[in-house]
């Protein structure tokens, strides 16, 4: 068997390579042949992804969801057909690897890829407005409080979580703002003061041909975690061609509690004004743009359009 190694230099606080190695040893041991490749941005991880999913029997990534973002924008840009792909979850927040349980340490890495069952999990295509100056969300003319400034349009592609208002400004202020590898609690800081002093402008939600109404925050979800193993979005088909949409009326400390209450109880959707529904195609657009996060990482603005039309992803995932 031919297994290629994908690592994020910056993922783990620089544990990526050195865990890539690791695994790679175990899977040798097994008699598989093996190559790592060390990712130097985002680009690179995709091109990457389109030369290993024509020559592999299995990928490997190691590194985050962002890291795993790349690698199916790789695949969905060049239509190419992806080999089952095991990931080593070395990011912040880990949604995929906390959707399924998969195994953190080298050696049980090593089994999900020799021993792993494909799940076909279901991808989207993003049209939205990047952000002003693509691959560097820290310019030093824009203020952390400003709205996303005028950008040109581009598609991105989606595996887990994409969404507008909240939690796009967060993950937008929090590109502004970083220096290095990320922890959980820095997040903290910035909700609170987003929560205190932003307004996010609501957008006008079309899904599937049917006009929703206008909402400050969406969450679009192919996945049931959100932000963490706590956090549980309503439940929905891995690989039935929809994604969960969930629209939300308000965005305030009370609102975010009453949220956070609800989702651990797996009884979001039952909030009052919420709206829930199993979707295609949605729009968003609005008087003026929102922030929008894509698998966890800031990816620009409304207006966004969004399709379940791209590649089906065979991950594999631990045998029951």
């Amino acid at each position: 068997m031919r297994v290629e190694l994908l690592a994020n230099p910056n993922s783990g606080r620089g544990a990526g390579p050195g865990r890539a190695l690791r695994i790679a040893e175990k899977l040798r041991a097994a008699g598989c042949r093996c190559e790592i490749h060390v990712g130097s941005s985002a680009a690179d991880s995709s091109a990457w992804a389109v030369q290993a999913a024509s020559e592999a029997d299995r990928l490997v990534v190691v590194g985050g969801d962002g890291t795993l973002n790349s690698v199916l924008h790789g695949i969905a840009e060049h239509r190419v057909e992806a080999p089952p792909l095991a990931l080593a979850a070395l990011g912040t927040a880990n949604l995929l690897a906390n959707e399924f349980k998969l195994p953190r340490r080298s050696e049980g890495v090593a089994r999900l890829v020799l021993h792993g069952q494909p799940r076909l999990l279901d991808s989207a295509s993003v049209r939205l407005q990047a952000p002003a100056h693509p691959g560097d969300s820290q310019a030093p003319t824009q203020a952390a409080d400003s709205p996303p400034p005028a950008s040109t349009e581009t598609r991105r592609y989606c595996l887990l979580v994409t969404g507008f208002g909240l939690d796009g400004e967060l993950m937008r202020r929090m590109e502004l703002r970083r220096t290095g590898p990320i922890r959980k609690r820095q997040y903290f800081g910035l909700l609170r003061r987003i929560l205190i002093e932003w307004n996010g402008p609501p957008q006008r939600v079309t899904a599937d041909g049917e006009e929703l109404g206008t909402f400050p925050f969406a969450i679009l979800t192919g996945i049931r975690t959100y932000a963490s193993r706590a956090f549980r979005l309503p439940a929905g088909e891995y690989d039935d061609g929809l994604w969960e949409l969930l629209l939300f009326p308000k965005v305030s400390w009370s609102a975010l509690l009453a949220m956070v209450a609800a989702a651990s109880l797996r009884r979001l959707e039952k909030l009052p004004g919420v709206v829930l529904r199993h979707v295609r195609e949605v729009r968003f657009h609005g008087e003026h743009p929102s922030p929008v996060q894509l698998d966890g990482d800031y990816a620009g603005a409304t207006p966004l359009e969004f399709k379940v039309d791209g590649p089906r992803l065979p991950v594999l995932l631990p045998r029951r």
